[in-house]
C-alpha cells in the first residue's frame, strides 16, 4: 500500500512543525483525541469529530486541555465516559476528564486519579473500564501500577528490577485478570505476562 491508497489516507490534522504524543479513538469511532504540539515543546489535547466509516474529519479540531501544563498519552475509557491522560508537570500524575456520553464533550473539570506513584505514562483501561494500568518511570526505571477506578485503590504491580529496567505498554486480557507488557528485564525488550493483579508492595 502507498500513502495514496485510501487505507492510508492522511487526515491532515498535524500542521507542519507539530508532532503527536498521544492518540485515542472513541468506542463508536466518531471522535479522535490527539496530544499535539511543537517538536520538543508542550503538547495539549485536541478533539475532532470524524466519520466513523471513512475516518475523515467532519469538522475542525478544537482544544480541550484545561491545564496550563503539557498533556500527553490520552486514552478513552471503553464506555466513553472518561478520557485519561498524563500531565507532564505536577510529578506527571494521571488525570481524567469526565465526558458527556451523549455529546462526547468534556462535562466538568479534570480530576487527578493517581496519588501514590509519580512520573506516570502510557495509561490503558481494562475492557470493562474498571481498571487502569500505566508505567511509573523514575530514574531510568519503569514499573507498572494499577488502579481500581471504582474502589480508588492504587497498587504497584511489578517489582523494581534495577536502574535500567523499563516496563511499558501494559494491556489487559479480555477478562481483566492478566496484563501483557513490554519489559527490558532480560536486557532487551520482550513481551511478558503478569498472571495476577495482586500488589507486590
Amino acid at each position: 500500500m502507498t500513502i495514496n491508497d485510501r487505507k492510508l489516507w492522511p487526515l491532515k490534522l498535524v500542521p507542519a512543525g507539530k508532532e503527536v504524543s498521544g492518540i485515542t479513538l472513541s468506542k463508536d469511532n466518531s471522535e479522535l483525541v490527539v496530544s499535539l504540539g511543537p517538536y520538543g515543546g508542550d503538547k495539549n489535547l485536541y478533539k475532532v469529530n470524524i466519520d466513523n466509516e471513512t475516518f475523515i474529519p467532519t469538522g475542525k479540531s478544537f482544544f480541550i486541555s484545561v491545564t496550563p501544563t503539557e498533556d500527553i498519552q490520552c486514552m478513552f475509557s471503553p464506555d466513553g465516559s472518561k478520557l485519561a491522560f498524563s500531565v507532564c508537570q505536577l510529578s506527571r500524575h494521571l488525570w481524567a476528564f469526565p465526558l458527556d456520553l451523549a455529546t462526547g464533550l468534556t462535562s466538568g473539570e479534570p480530576e487527578r486519579i493517581t496519588f501514590r506513584s509519580q512520573q506516570n505514562y502510557y495509561p490503558a483501561f481494562s475492557h470493562d473500564g474498571r481498571m487502569l494500568v500505566w508505567t511509573s518511570h523514575i530514574a531510568n526505571q519503569g514499573t507498572l501500577s494499577t488502579l481500581d477506578i471504582k474502589e480508588q485503590i492504587e497498587k504497584k504491580a511489578t517489582r523494581d528490577w534495577g536502574p535500567n529496567a523499563r516496563e511499558i505498554g501494559g494491556s489487559f486480557s479480555p477478562d481483566g485478570k492478566q496484563i501483557c507488557y513490554s519489559s527490558t528485564i532480560g536486557e532487551s525488550y520482550e513481551i511478558w505476562r503478569l498472571p495476577s493483579l495482586g500488589s507486590i508492595a
